[in-house]
């Protein structure tokens, strides 16, 4: 999972999806979200309490991906990552 940081409030009210990393091809890219629709979701303050918590001891790391295509000028965003096992 890739999450930008800075996209959900720390009080815990919601989380604003603005964009994925997508595998288009065989390359790694941002992209806006599903239905290429920006929204905004809520987010319980306890899943804010542990995502803080989280960053806190493993710090997200800045990625730069191109913008919806493979051949596009890289972004860069802070991304909190882990495997689809937890791990970092």
């Amino acid at each position: 999972m890739g999450w930008p940081l800075g996209t959900w409030t720390s009080c815990g009210a919601s989380f604003a999806s603005q964009r994925q990393v997508c595998i288009i091809g065989n390359k790694l890219v941002f992209a806006l979200p599903k239905r290429r629709k920006v929204r905004e979701v809520p987010l319980p303050s306890r899943v804010a309490d542990v995502l803080s918590a989280h960053l806190q001891a493993f710090p997200a790391r800045a990625v730069a991906l191109p913008w919806e295509v493979g051949t596009g000028k890289p972004v860069e965003a802070d991304l909190f990552l882990t495997s689809r096992e937890g791990a970092r």
